[in-house]
């Protein structure tokens, strides 16, 4: 239902922004969707003529860039933060971490990021205990564990959600429509030619995408936008196709009335 109604939006916007065209640009003699045109329309400056038979792609493409950009802030960033998960077996597990604890000292240095943590630990180098203070509950806990032999202690990052910020995530929808229809026509032609079997994006691969994430907040609203900026990236280069077809003939003079 979604894809059909990106497809929808992208084709409104397309004969809209045609339609509009026309009229600010004074185009005569020919409808928005006609395939014949008067005199009047092959007397206007070619230039008009062309800015009008733009029109229709270039709306569609910038509603394809505004879905993109409000499924890019919707997604926002994954960031991995100093809240860990922990190994079962492993050293931490040993030394008393668990699951939700949040690392903020690595042998009493203070931890801000996830790289911090790393760096940290890495230092103390295999087999050698290290100091790991953690925050569970609204206390903070120091625990003494001993790094393996490739020098880890058995936890991993949890990532959150940031929003991506605006100059970034509008840089990445304005590539979007473009990438995603080549992406699409590359993963389309392996299907066809055998390369491979499974389709890896569109509505399947943001379906999978998105159910790693569970319940977290948002997901259904990312789920929503994604499927209606899919679609959208896949049409507006089908109405530059169109436009090729709808290219205006002159109307041969026994067909101007009736």
């Amino acid at each position: 239902m979604l894809v059909a109604i990106g497809v929808l939006i992208c084709l409104g916007s397309y004969l809209a922004g045609r339609a509009l065209a026309r009229r600010l640009l004074g185009i005569p003699g020919v409808s928005p969707v006609a395939k014949d045109a008067d005199d009047g329309y092959f007397e206007a400056p070619g230039a008009r003529r062309l800015a009008w038979r733009l029109a229709g792609p270039v709306t569609a493409y910038l509603v394809a860039v505004g879905l993109a950009l409000l499924s890019v802030r919707a997604a926002g960033d994954r960031i991995l933060t100093t809240q860990v998960g922990v190994v079962p077996d492993g050293p931490a597990e040993a030394a008393g971490l668990q699951a939700g604890d949040r690392v903020v000292a690595v042998g009493g240095v203070a931890t801000a990021t996830w790289r911090d943590v790393q760096a940290d630990v890495a230092a103390a180098g295999p087999g050698h205990p290290v100091s790991v203070s953690v925050r569970r509950d609204g206390a903070e806990l120091s625990l003494t564990v001993t790094t393996n032999a490739s020098g880890r202690i058995g936890i991993s990052p949890r990532s959150e959600s940031a929003p991506t910020p605006i100059g970034r995530a509008l840089r990445k929808a304005i590539r979007m429509p473009i990438t995603t229809a080549v992406h699409t026509a590359r993963s389309e032609w392996s299907l066809f030619s055998g390369e491979r079997k499974e389709d890896l994006i569109g509505p399947v691969g943001i379906v999978r995408e998105l159910s790693t994430e569970g319940t977290r907040p948002g997901v259904g609203t990312r789920f929503a936008l994604m499927l209606l900026a899919y679609p959208a990236a896949l049409v507006w280069p089908l109405t530059l196709f169109v436009e090729l077809l709808l290219a205006p003939r002159r109307r041969r003079r026994g067909d101007a009335t009736g």
